[in-house]
């Protein structure tokens, strides 16, 4: 190596060296508001899918062996997430922006259906679940870096539709027992201000262009239809949610 380029190799390892030991304040505060901000980079929606992607498509299916009463159970067990609002979420009002609740809702939603109705997708060869409508309801702001916690379950269905309920709570509230109706259980949180939101979603199952009903989605997913009266209970079940639901 020729004497000048000698130095100028040491010279630039030695200034490298140093911005990284010792950064300049401008480059602490880009890491600062690159890590403050990383839910909102490109990519981390599709980070935050992943999970659910890989339960989707790469793991294989778990089998469900539970009693009927057991099963209903499970069918309407609520998947929950925590997450946070971050700067760049935030609207000109300085809270998070109404349209960013809808990242929130995608990735709670696939990750609850990647844990109950993938196994029964499967099942029925190349079935896929398709988001019809959503609607939302607004009740408090989110303020920057404030935590929340998103929970989705199954409400109800018909003879097309499979319809979602996904609410927005302050981290620790209590966890909703099947023992009040879900309208009750809302509205004593947003008496104690903290409920965020509560959105409805309607899901289709499609195989190639026709559609599947979601009473055969669901018995393949041995939720329902076995020889206990799990379809009955299931019905009731289903009936005294949309009511509940009607009340909101």
């Amino acid at each position: 190596m020729a004497p000048v380029t000698e130095i100028t190799f040491y010279a630039c390892l030695s200034v490298a060296g140093h911005l990284w030991i010792k950064p300049p304040p401008v480059y602490s505060a880009l890491a600062f508001l690159f890590l403050i901000n990383i839910k909102a980079w490109p990519l981390s929606y599709t980070a935050r899918l992943l999970p659910a992607l890989v339960r989707t498509y790469v793991l294989p299916a778990p089998v469900m062996q539970l009693p009927a009463e057991k099963s209903i159970e499970v069918l309407f067990c609520a998947q929950s997430q925590r997450s946070w609002a971050c700067p760049l979420e935030c609207d000109i009002n300085m809270h998070k922006s109404n349209s960013t609740f809808l990242v929130d809702l995608d990735t709670s939603r696939a990750n609850l259906l990647a844990q109950q109705l993938v196994p029964a997708c499967r099942a029925l060869n190349g079935v896929r679940l398709i988001l019809g409508a959503v609607d939302t309801n607004f009740y408090r702001e989110i303020l920057p870096f404030q935590s929340y916690e998103t929970r989705s379950r199954i409400l109800t269905w018909d003879s097309k539709w499979i319809s979602i309920v996904t609410y927005l709570v302050q981290p620790g509230t209590e966890v909703e027992d099947g023992t009040v109706g879900l309208s009750d259980f809302l509205g004593r949180q947003r008496e104690k201000k903290r409920l965020f939101a509560v959105a409805l979603s309607r899901y289709v199952a499609k195989k190639g262009r026709r559609t599947v009903a979601p009473e055969d989605l669901l018995k393949a997913g041995c939720y329902i239809g076995g020889a206990d009266g799990n379809l009955q209970m299931a019905q009731e079940r289903e009936r005294e949610q949309w009511d509940m639901w009607q009340k909101l």
